[in-house]
């Protein structure tokens, strides 16, 4: 029987499927084994290689995160805290009814946070302490110092608008301001809690109780101005 004639199409698949089983290694492109058992094992060293080194690394990270740091940034910054709503409390108790309310409500609420803030700081300096001093610091003492500094900032920062603008002003601008330059919020959910900082602050205590509260001191300036 004579051979059939083949039609272009077979003989192009008959010449791919000839060049493939010349080069196998080519469709197993970088992964073959070109080196045969020598690259399999090294590869296989490499990989328990990067498994010792991820396991130790869990471990330092772990044994850095039991290990009391401390920081007497944190500390003396949660003692000024402390101090102030102490301090705020007491000034108050004399105040009528309506004026004490405000800085009551605030005040215990921000003591009893402070107070839990500054327990684990003590519990450190004191552990530090028996132990003769050797755990003192750790890496994330910059990070808190920076951290201390920062909040510290924002805190005079807002004193310092609520005495140049007043309550009514300063609480949302604080907020949005904190959002965004800090916390790296986007503008929709800033604002968002901005207005609802305003809309609680206003709605609770100058609408509903009527507490006075005193007019910023740049609306001062400008109305002996005009």
């Amino acid at each position: 029987m004579p051979p059939t004639e083949k039609s272009p199409t077979q003989w192009a698949l008959t010449g791919c499927v000839t060049r493939t089983a010349h080069r196998p290694h080519q469709l197993a492109g970088n992964d073959a084994p070109r080196n045969g058992p020598e690259l399999r094992s090294s590869a296989t060293a490499r990989r328990k290689k990067n498994k010792q080194e991820a396991k130790r690394t869990e471990e330092a990270v772990i044994a850095l995160e039991k290990e009391p740091v401390i920081s007497l940034w944190a500390l003396l910054f949660n003692l000024v805290i402390v101090t102030f709503f102490a301090w705020t409390l007491w000034e108050a108790r004399e105040w009528w009814f309506r004026a004490r309310l405000f800085p009551w409500a605030i005040g215990f609420a921000g003591l009893a946070l402070a107070l839990l803030q500054l327990r684990p700081e003590v519990a450190a300096v004191v552990r530090s302490g028996r132990t003769g001093g050797e755990k003192k610091t750790n890496g994330k003492s910059a990070l808190t110092r920076q951290r201390t500094l920062s909040m510290a900032g924002w805190i005079l920062g807002f004193f310092a608008a609520i005495w140049l603008l007043g309550f009514a002003v300063a609480v949302p601008l604080t907020i949005l301001f904190y959002l965004k330059a800090s916390a790296r919020e986007r503008w929709p959910i800033s604002i968002a809690l901005a207005c609802l900082g305003w809309l609680s602050f206003y709605g609770i205590f100058d609408y509903l109780l009527h507490v006075p509260f005193p007019e910023g001191q740049l609306f001062t300036w400008i109305k002996q101005v005009l």
